[in-house]
């Protein structure tokens, strides 16, 4: 295997690009990788391909297309796609005259693991399964997904979930007893922590405070974030660069099934109600990153943030980081996918046509730039305040301590808290 952390990269590795279950068997997908239009959808045999978001033969949008029988076909002109993009049909060509085998869209390698679907980038002929990112013991785990959009880039969401001190004073009170994930907050100055570094990554191994727990951070270039503390709870971030100032993160969270969790999974419509609860708290403390971000992506060329040097206690994978992103870039340039000229394609955010399901003018879809479309928080925060909306009215309804349903298991600030106490098992670290 190619070692990521000697030979820094942006290619022959990974991408996970949405959930498996974001990909029904009559769904089209549209995304970005590095700025390069995708789309995704299912064969007549429910496996997952990937092509270029283009038709072949006047490039359309094939994600503006119609899905039947595990073809994708162009609305343009009725191309028709199949297994591995290769064309099953031409409106317009004979069969018998046809050489369709000539007109292939441009296909990705796509592999679906633990939940998730993977894009190659790269030669498809060298995708490495072995190269997959996977949980030590996933059955022994309840995963909670989360999906979160972000107007900036890739590598500040990154830094951001290797600044463990953060914890402290910006989602002071909105994340769990610190204890649960293995700090002390008083005793922060005597973290003691080791680093160590294998094929995919950087990390550390620390034992924090008096008590002496462990906590787990680690990088796994380019683009994965991993925590894990002694409770067996633990965190994955696929941080998916879409475009220039565009990010979507695939948040993984996997709860240990201890005795506790156990039963109250038994309890009708228990897991949507923790699925919300989880999905709505990430929801806050992603807002209240963003704002960071947003200064940090506006200021941070500009008044020489120390991307790399160590100034601080924590600061050592996020200088690792920022070293091994430009040696990438050194080598191998700007990532994001470049025009025929070599100019790089940076899509224009600026406001969008959001149509009917009806289309445009008599178009079954429409076609917007910007997919995918940025749905959740922090950029779409409407789904999140009115969570917030609703936890604020059941408190100011309260009466006493006795409400129908108690505002202290509603409350964004006591959701992790209760969610912490279900980490009942320990298990392999990531």
């Amino acid at each position: 295997l190619t070692n990521q952390m000697e030979e820094p990269s942006f290619e022959d590795t990974w991408y996970a690009v949405a959930y498996s279950e974001q990909l029904a068997v009559d769904e089209i997908f549209p995304t970005r990788l590095w700025g390069e239009p995708i789309v995704l959808y299912r064969d007549a045999d429910g496996a997952p391909v990937a092509l270029r978001d283009v038709c072949p033969h006047r490039s359309a949008p094939l994600s503006m297309g119609d899905l039947a029988n595990g073809e994708l076909r162009c609305f343009y002109h009725g191309w028709a796609f199949g297994k591995r993009g290769e064309c099953a049909d031409v409106p317009t060509i004979p069969k018998k005259n046809a050489k369709l085998d000539t007109f292939c869209a441009t296909s990705y390698a796509i592999a679906e693991h633990e939940g998730l679907l993977y894009v190659w980038r790269g030669n498809p002929l060298a995708a490495d399964a072995r190269k997959l990112p996977s949980h030590p013991s996933p059955e022994q785990t309840l995963p909670v997904d989360t999906t979160l959009d972000y107007g900036v880039d890739w590598s500040y969401i990154v830094e951001n979930n290797l600044d463990s001190p953060h914890l402290y004073w910006l989602h002071d009170g909105s994340i769990p007893p610190l204890e649960s994930l293995g700090f002390v907050r008083s005793n922060i100055s005597k973290v003691n922590l080791r680093s160590f570094k294998d094929d995919i990554g950087y990390g550390h191994i620390g034992k924090t405070g008096g008590k002496g727990l462990t906590k787990v951070i680690r990088y796994d270039a380019p683009n994965v974030v991993r925590h894990c503390g002694v409770s067996g709870f633990s965190e994955e971030f696929h941080i998916v660069p879409i475009a220039p100032h565009r990010t979507r993160v695939l948040l993984r969270q996997r709860f240990p099934k201890g005795p506790l969790l156990t039963e109250i999974l038994k309890v009708p419509g228990s897991l949507s109600l923790l699925t919300w609860l989880v999905r709505n708290w990430n929801y806050h403390i992603s807002l209240e990153d963003y704002s960071v971000m947003q200064g940090q992506a506006h200021n941070i060329d500009d008044l020489g943030a120390p991307n790399f040097k160590k100034t601080s206690l924590g600061d050592d994978l996020i200088v690792k980081f920022w070293d091994w992103n430009r040696r990438a870039r050194a080598d191998q340039g700007q990532p994001y996918f470049r025009r025929w000229d070599g100019s790089v394609a940076e899509p224009v955010h600026g406001q969008q046509t959001s149509d009917s399901p009806k289309g445009t003018y008599g178009l079954q879809k429409t076609y917007v730039q910007d997919t995918p479309i940025a749905t959740y928080a922090p950029i779409n925060y409407t789904p999140y305040k009115d969570f917030l909306d609703a936890c604020n009215a059941a408190t100011r309804t309260a009466v006493g301590a006795i409400v129908s349903v108690p505002a202290a298991v509603v409350t964004y600030k006591s959701i992790a808290p209760a969610i912490a106490s279900m980490a009942g098992a320990d298990l392999p670290n990531l």
